[in-house]
């Protein structure tokens, strides 16, 4: 079925990724924690964390995240990107 807007084909690419159980569970950390590391989401959520990078990087990709900065990781302590929920709802397209 063919989108009839761009704005239905990108609210649909969402709602597919959110129903992967991955990125439902990376989400809802995110709205519970505000902001974390990969290595803090994947700690919370007890997964390995080249899975949450590999879910992180294609939400970012989807602008259904994004980068906010750079802080110490609460877990190991090395500096890594923090990420959060786009509130501006912006998520690219293409």
């Amino acid at each position: 079925m063919a989108r009839t807007t761009s704005i239905d084909c990108y609210y649909s690419n969402i709602k597919n990724k959110l129903d992967n159980k991955q990125f439902k569970l990376i989400y809802d950390c995110l709205l519970e924690k505000g902001s974390a590391t990969r290595g803090e989401i994947a700690h919370y959520l007890k997964m390995e964390k080249s899975t949450v990078s590999a879910r992180v990087n294609s939400m970012l990709k989807h602008g259904i995240l994004q980068e906010i900065g750079k802080r110490a990781d609460k877990i190991s302590g090395v500096t890594n990107y923090v990420v959060t929920i786009n509130e501006s709802g912006q998520g690219r397209l293409f």
